[in-house]
């Protein structure tokens, strides 16, 4: 989230103006910081992503941009209250120190019940909603305080939990049940429990306490094993990890909670450590053995505390001004086995090689990632990377690689499309909805070729679409489409992507 003044907010088929304050954690919208918006915050945390429709986890909803202002809301009898201090809907382990502090759902002008915010009710992940197969992690790039001002705004957007940085102390805003507006991606936001965590991602080392770790990871095991979520990094993800919806919003996507967060002891506090028990030494067993061969599934630990990555733009994005040296939880892929070799390039983000910015994600394994082998060079190893392939440096002294096991998907036909989101095909879609509201499947930038493997992370998502775009009842309204197109995803890039299944081909490696 950022701290945003909204000056008019209007869902599907409406208007929307934003007045940017801090903006958020994005690669590729440029954003306006005034300094007394938010102490101690760089101008480069900004996460401008927030300030089109398509970010707010909206897209597809008709949103476009106006200077109206909203009307006063009305909120619906028996719904959340901004202000309520318990509620059934609590879902936190007991120990924690957690209570209700609720996001309004409220119709926002009485003339139009498509503006409404600010999020949507659901009954997951019960039948005739989505199920919820993620957790997503994000930095606020805000204090408590602001975001507690900004949940209770019923023109802005949602996420269930907030962790405050500094005590651990959790609240929570909306039911697990219903669907936040977090993700900036509406398949995602579907299907996933947002988690906020105070502070800003370009000072993560001061904001990313030892506190806020573990009370993360305590309600975060609850929440995975009440729903059955998988605890790796396919599906306990970033909000980097998010890909966008159509070409158009790959760029502007966001990079919190940045590179400064620690995914390798997060997981070990999860029960799950990265790469198994003893990650590192096994991997500097295998880099002094050489022993990758190609098509073998590693994993990327890259050893955070020792694993001093350069990253610029901590004071403005694009400045290319060093950030100071701290632990990263990522390893960098070159177009050639050497480090004088340019960084791969990201088509999603520009035509030219990724950069070292703080925002830019393109040529960043991180911290758990899981690729496939194509290839070796001393103490370098090739994997196929958004079509491409890339080369990690895996040096004895400093491994970063471990053996795996795992499922490669290798494309079947020429130029396998990739999406980010998994939705239904148009003949699924009941009369009840209207033809304007059938969402276009649409392909993103990246292209997959016969030859090149990527990992498995999710054989069994589910295709789907959940129609919400009304605050008042009727036919068609919060109805979950349900299609017959199978989709894969898989470990393509640093976000998450998805492929037809029957567009590829599956081995157990």
């Amino acid at each position: 989230m950022s701290l945003v003044s909204l000056l008019s907010f209007r869902r599907a088929r409406a208007v929307l103006t934003l007045t940017t304050a801090v903006a958020c954690v994005s690669a590729g919208v440029a954003a306006t910081v005034p300094a007394s918006a938010a102490p101690g915050a760089a101008p480069g945390a900004a996460r401008s992503a927030d300030c089109h429709p398509a970010a707010l986890g909206l897209a597809g909803k008709g949103l476009t941009r106006s200077t109206a202002s909203c009307e006063p809301g009305t909120a619906r009898a028996g719904t959340t209250s901004a202000t309520a201090e318990s509620s059934p809907y609590l879902d936190c382990p007991a120990k924690l120190l957690c209570r209700w502090f609720g996001a309004p759902y409220q119709q926002n002008d009485p003339a139009d019940p498509t503006n409404y915010g600010n999020h949507d009710l659901a009954n997951r992940p019960n039948a005739g909603s989505p199920n919820i197969r993620y957790i997503v992690i994000h930095d606020s790039e805000a204090t408590f305080a602001t975001d507690k001002q900004l949940i209770k705004d019923p023109t802005y957007i949602s996420w269930q939990y907030t962790i405050n940085s500094r005590n651990g102390k959790v609240l929570q805003h909306v039911p697990t049940k219903d669907v936040a507006w977090q993700a900036g991606n509406w398949y995602v936001n579907m299907h996933s429990i947002g988690i906020e965590h105070t502070g800003f991602a370009a000072r993560g080392q001061h904001y990313y306490t030892e506190k806020m770790y573990r009370t993360s990871a305590k309600l975060v095991k609850r929440l995975a094993r009440q729903y059955h979520i998988p605890i790796d990094r396919a599906h306990i993800i970033g909000h980097d990890q998010v890909p966008g919806t159509t070409p158009s919003t790959v760029a502007g996507m966001h990079w919190d909670p940045g590179p400064f967060f620690d995914w390798e002891h997060y997981f070990s506090l999860l029960g799950h450590p990265i790469g198994g028990t003893h990650a590192a030494a096994k991997a500097k067993r295998a880099a002094k053995r050489s022993s990758f061969r190609d098509g073998q599934v590693v994993t990327v630990v890259p050893g955070f505390a020792h694993n001093r990555q350069p990253v610029t733009g901590c004071d403005a994005q694009g400045s290319g001004h060093a950030c100071r040296r701290q632990p990263t939880d990522f390893v960098y892929l070159h177009q050639q086995p050497s480090l004088s070799s340019p960084l791969v390039v990201d088509a999603g983000i520009r035509s030219t090689p990724a950069t070292t910015d703080i925002a830019d994600v393109g040529a960043r394994a991180t911290a758990g990632a899981k690729l496939a082998v194509a290839a070796t060079h001393g103490h370098w190893v090739g994997v196929w990377w958004l079509g491409q392939l890339a080369w990690i440096r895996n040096a004895p002294r400093h491994p970063v690689l471990v053996h795996s096991h795992g499922v490669t998907v290798s494309p079947a036909v020429a130029s396998t499309p990739t999406y980010g989101r998994a939705y239904p095909e148009a003949t699924a879609y009941p009369s009840t909805i209207p033809a304007s509201d059938v969402q276009a499947v649409t392909p993103l930038q990246y292209v997959l070729q016969p030859g090149q493997r990527y990992v498995l992370a999710d054989g069994g998502i589910q295709t789907d679409y959940y129609h919400a775009t009304s605050f008042a009842d009727g036919p068609g309204q919060r109805v979950d489409v349900v299609g017959a197109t199978r989709y894969y995803q898989v470990w393509a890039g640093h976000r998450q992507l998805f492929v037809p299944a029957a567009d590829v081909q599956l081995a157990r490696r």
